[in-house]
């Protein structure tokens, strides 16, 4: 069993002690793979405070410096690239190569920031006479991350990166599904340099982030999740006037005209709603097809949707779904498709495959309007 017990504050792991836990599942077999703690209002306390005592070493550190360790800490994730990939998909329930790729954008992320360091500089403004006018980038001070399950050292990778990059300091709250990896990254920082106190990562569920949200320390929160969470984010940073970052859930579509390459536009369209289980903020989870070719492009879509493999082989195109919830959840779309006189032409709640066991998985469907 994998149990994540400890929150990683000031530069060490704390263990948090008599915290209540939530458990974590291997969403590929349905099992219970360990525990994580609901970080409390008094570790969000002390995770923001040591962020401020950082941010007195780690802002005025030269800029080709922070650049530096942004970039040792991407070159470490990609000599361990493998073991966080296997991490992440143990939690997530996605096909390994996946974890893979994600993982090497991640380390993109700390490269490509480093590399600009350097760079966040101000503009002299020409007002002529006596006048000189001039702009000053600073850092904003503590930044509160709360970061998705749907990707989950990718999306704290790309938040934290830039946040270290210009002299924040940060504080990081995971998805309690999906933690384990960014765990692992505030030790990789630790290990490449950063100060302590300049990455800490509390673990725990929406209460936690909720502390994160309203800590009077906290300058800045960058969010991605769900447009519900957002919504009650925006409220609480809209009560104390606090700069906000949201990406939240969207409903995205794909326009497909008669000129279009017909094959091409098939493929994209496919696994542009396939891909990750089709849990992703920019899935093309919608298509708008020109009337001329609707036909021909329904059943090419419909082929090549049959075709994409689902499950826990390593070659999978397509994982498990995130949680038992979510897997009752996509279940019901079915049915309500078909009481709105959807057709369904491939996939489908009942065909699950045999060798799936209890993991969360179902096939892709299409179900044209």
């Amino acid at each position: 069993m994998q149990t994540i017990r400890a929150h990683h504050i000031a530069g060490v792991s704390r263990e948090a002690v008599g915290a209540p836990e939530l458990p974590v599942f291997n969403p590929a077999t349905g099992k219970t793979i360990g525990v994580v703690p609901i970080g409390s209002g008094a570790d969000i306390n002390d995770a923001v405070l040591a962020a401020r005592g950082a941010a007195e070493v780690w802002r005025p550190t030269e800029a080709l410096t922070r650049g530096r360790i942004l970039t040792d800490i991407g070159r470490l994730i990609r000599a361990v690239k493998g073991e966080l990939a296997s991490l992440e998909s143990l939690e997530t329930g996605k096909p390994e190569w996946q974890s893979q790729l994600e993982i090497e954008m991640s380390a993109q992320y700390f490269e490509f920031f480093g590399g600009l360091a350097n760079f966040a500089a101000g503009e002299v403004i020409d007002k002529g006479g006596d006048y000189l006018t001039y702009t000053l980038r600073e850092p904003f001070g503590v930044i509160g991350i709360i970061t998705p399950w749907n990707s989950p050292l990718n999306q704290a990778a790309r938040a934290i990166a830039p946040a270290l990059a210009v002299g924040n300091t940060v504080v990081c709250k995971p998805s309690e599904f999906t933690s384990s990896t960014t765990i692992e990254l505030a030790k990789i920082a630790a290990e490449c340099g950063l100060p302590a106190g300049a990455l800490n990562v509390v673990l725990g569920d929406g209460t936690t982030g909720s502390a994160l949200v309203a800590h009077p320390g906290v300058s800045k929160i960058a969010f991605t999740g769900s447009v519900g969470a957002g919504q009650n984010i925006g409220r609480v940073a809209a009560d104390r006037i606090l700069p906000l970052t949201l990406e939240l859930g969207g409903k995205s579509a794909n326009i497909v005209f008669e000129d279009a390459d017909l094959a091409a536009a098939v493929a994209g369209s496919a696994m542009a709603f396939a891909i990750n289980a089709g849990q992703v903020c920019t899935a093309g989870t919608r298509l708008l097809v020109q009337r001329s070719i609707h036909d021909a492009f329904v059943e090419a879509l419909r082929e090549a949707v049959a075709k994409i493999r689902v499950g826990p082989e390593p070659d999978a195109q397509v994982g498990a779904l995130i949680t038992h919830a979510q897997f009752e959840r996509v279940r019901e779309y079915f049915v309500i498709a078909k009481q709105d006189g959807a057709d369904l032409l491939v996939g489908g709640p009942d065909s699950i495959q045999a060798g799936w066991g209890d993991g969360w998985y179902l096939p892709q469907p299409f179900i044209p309007a």
